[in-house]
């Protein structure tokens, strides 16, 4: 639905007519969407209008929302559009200055001055959609789901709620901001919009990022240790000799193995072997390597060979105990347990817990060698992350239609899925190795 179509911006898009923002010759239904004509509906002066709880945000790029026409009423003067937050409410959309309308009776479209012919009528049964494309700044309607062409151009300029206007008794309209699945395809409206804006990016000149980037990956695989590909990537994208990286990856991921193994003495033996100055310098490293094999202990060990080693290294006075305090706690709770594992610091036993050490461990290694502890390709994701989201935060629409972890998880997808045998398979022995 339009609700979920940006994720963090449902909490502000519109979602029910405002009963505080109504006309008095209207009645609103308990669930904010339903809207009935109580007036005598003898004159013009008799219309009378409803708002939105909010204005539609530019920040959600695009937006739209039905009204379904349960009953047309004696004479079916319904209009159905945007209004400012300021325009009178005596007055069905389109027929004053700030507002805009698309008329039941006649087919017209209203926005100040006299109407202009655009689709056909509608009444009882009919469903109105109204789309709101901020990045192209128009607005266009539908009717029963299909789309009549734009109807207003230029005028996203200026806080706009959706809006419905009667005129005539027995009027009941319905609306839908999402609640319930659209007549109109509006995913695959979002869509196109998605990759048009993608292929407008494209057309910027991208010679530096396509220079850039190969170095990129390759520092990716490297350090991520995909030895296998990033040697292949290596020679044939970018003709360079790569030993002293290889030799570097086999050592990182014997010491990641071990870890992920729960081999905590192996790897610290790894390290010490490879890295001789690195748990010197990096003391907060070798405790995590070592309450980790004390947990592994839990599992393995006798409950005396266990309390020894924690004795050993976990002092009390140690400024890395007194730092770590929180965790300790949880580590050293396991003993209470007649069933560490069912217990409720059970997640130190688990996987996830391990390879958070593991790129812990990896990226500090990486660093201790003088390169950086996360990847330049990831840094770039995460800036452009940031940017999107202040974007949003900004209102700039266009932000609304680009999402970089969008982009790269349906890459993902699409590769995986044209993807032969041939290559999960040397995918499969690259990961292994």
């Amino acid at each position: 639905s339009v609700f979920d179509m940006q994720g963090g911006l449902k909490e502000i898009i519109p979602k029910f007519w405002d009963p505080k923002d109504k006309c008095k010759f209207l009645a609103l239904d308990e669930g904010k969407l339903r809207v009935s004509y109580k007036g005598t509906g003898k004159y013009d002066t008799d219309a009378a209008a409803i708002r939105t709880d909010r204005p539609v945000p530019p920040a959600c790029g695009l937006f739209y929302f039905e009204v379904h026409i349960v009953d047309k009423g004696r004479d079916g003067h319904i209009g159905i559009g945007l209004s400012s937050p300021t325009a009178i409410l005596t007055r069905l959309p389109g027929w004053d200055e700030h507002t805009y309308g698309y008329h039941a009776d006649d087919g017209f479209l209203f926005k100040g001055v006299g109407g202009i012919e655009y689709g056909p009528t509608f009444t009882t049964g009919d469903t109105i959609g109204c789309l709101v494309n901020f990045r192209q700044n128009t607005v266009t309607y539908t009717k029963n789901g299909l789309s009549l062409g734009v109807a207003f151009k230029d005028i996203l300029n200026e806080p706009l709620h959706p809006t419905v206007g009667l005129r005539t008794p027995g009027e009941i309209v319905e609306a839908n901001f999402g609640q319930s699945p659209f007549l109109f395809d509006f995913d695959s409206e979002l869509q196109r919009e998605k990759e048009a804006m993608l292929k407008s990016s494209q057309s910027v000149n991208r010679a530096l990022v396509q220079t850039k980037l190969p170095e990129m990956i390759l520092q990716y695989l490297i350090h991520y240790g995909y030895s296998k590909t990033a040697q292949e990537f290596s020679s044939c994208i970018l003709d360079a000799p790569m030993k002293d990286s290889l030799k570097s990856i086999a050592h990182r991921k014997q010491i990641i193995s071990h870890i992920m193994n729960g081999e905590f003495d192996k790897a610290i033996d790894a390290v010490q072997v490879h890295y001789p100055e690195f748990l010197v310098n990096r003391k907060d490293i070798e405790f995590q390597l070592r309450y980790h094999r004390f947990i592994q202990m839990i599992q393995s060990a006798t409950a005396e060979e266990t309390i020894q080693y924690g004795r050993a290294h976990f002092v009390y006075d140690d400024p890395q105990v007194i730092e770590n305090q929180e965790i300790l706690e949880d580590v050293f709770s396991l003993l209470a347990y007649p069933e560490p594992e069912n217990s409720p610091v059970s997640y130190l036993f688990s996987v996830s817990f391990r390879e958070n050490l593991a790129n812990v461990v990896n990226g500090a290694i990486l660093e201790h060698c003088g390169q950086s502890c996360t990847s330049t390709l990831e840094r770039c994701v995460a800036h452009n992350q940031i940017l999107h989201n202040t974007m949003i935060s900004h209102g700039i629409p266009a932000a609304a239609l680009t999402d970089t972890m969008h982009l790269i998880r349906g890459n993902t997808k699409k590769q995986q899925h044209n993807s032969d045998e041939s290559t999960k398979e040397q995918t499969k022995m690259d990961l292994s190795s």
